[in-house]
């Protein structure tokens, strides 16, 4: 491990929060000019391939059985990128994402 390693993780909890949003905020600062630029956000419940005969079989009614359970997140993508996971929320009679863990930004 090197002695910068040792630094960061010696730094209290505290001070490498301060640290992150210090530069998070420099960051959006720099993005200033881009912040009104809409961007697509796609969020997935889950996926299905299904051969065409199939969907010739859909009808009102029908189900469609996804890949994920439904105690499982919401994916959340800006654009094709991976953003946040969340859950259903209901407000006012719309159906909602409710955020539950953002993707480490550094990834995005």
């Amino acid at each position: 491990m090197s002695s910068q390693d040792q630094d960061v993780k010696a730094l209290p909890q505290q001070q490498r929060l301060e640290e992150y949003e210090a530069g998070f905020n420099a960051a959006i600062q720099e993005l200033e000019d881009f912040v009104e630029i809409p961007i697509t956000v796609n969020v997935i419940m889950g996926k299905k391939m299904v051969k065409l005969r199939d969907l010739l079989d859909f009808s009102p009614g029908s189900l469609l059985v996804l890949d994920r359970s439904a105690s499982e997140s919401l994916l959340i993508y800006l654009g094709d990128t991976f953003f946040a996971r969340g859950e259903v929320a209901i407000i006012e009679d719309a159906f909602s994402v409710r955020i539950t863990e953002i993707n480490d930004p550094r990834k995005v």
